[in-house]
């Protein structure tokens, strides 16, 4: 029998019957019934429990994964607060190391100005002293000219000198002591 025949019976049975009546239902059907029933809750309770456990690993893996998340940014951030001291520790080194370099660069600037200011001296005066050696170089150049001049003209006196003397008569006195 099918299950739509057996409410169909059980309806008209329940139909046909005065109120306040009971209907027997055969052995063996309570007993499949039963059975059925049984089963069905088993299959059910397997179900729910099926559904129940899968959320619960859900929610433990979710958990896990939020806590091993959780570990690697506390990672993370002590990487790089160790990363940042040492980045300040490096600036820190930069900004003091510029700040030398800062004053070297003042120093020698003003090391500069004042080489320049004596390197414009000193070309003034080399050029003061170039007039000079030159005006001497004209002065020596007038000079040697002067005593050229001067050792002919005490070459050529010497030598007219000497004319006159060979022209002049030799006291005969003077030959006979010689």
């Amino acid at each position: 029998m099918t299950k739509e025949t057996q409410q169909e019976i059980k309806h008209e049975a329940l139909a046909i019957a005065p109120p306040g009546t009971t209907i027997a239902v055969p052995e063996g059907a309570a007993v499949g019934g039963s059975i059925l029933g049984v089963v069905l809750f088993a299959i059910g309770t397997v179900l729910t429990l099926r559904k129940k456990l899968s959320k619960d690993n859900l929610e433990i893996t979710k958990d896990r994964a939020e806590t091993d998340l959780i570990k690697t940014y506390q990672d993370t951030i002590r990487t790089l607060q160790e990363q940042n001291a040492k980045l300040d520790i490096n600036a820190r080194d930069a900004w003091r190391t510029r700040a030398e370099d800062a004053k070297r660069i003042g120093e020698l600037t003003s090391k500069v100005e004042h080489l320049s200011e004596v390197n414009a001296s000193m070309e003034k005066t080399i050029e003061q002293l170039r007039g000079e050696v030159s005006a001497a170089h004209q002065t020596t150049n007038e000079l040697r000219e002067e005593i050229r001049t001067l050792h002919q003209t005490i070459k050529d006196m010497a030598q007219q000198q000497q004319q006159q003397t060979i022209l002049q008569p030799v006291p005969e006195a003077d030959n006979a002591s010689a």
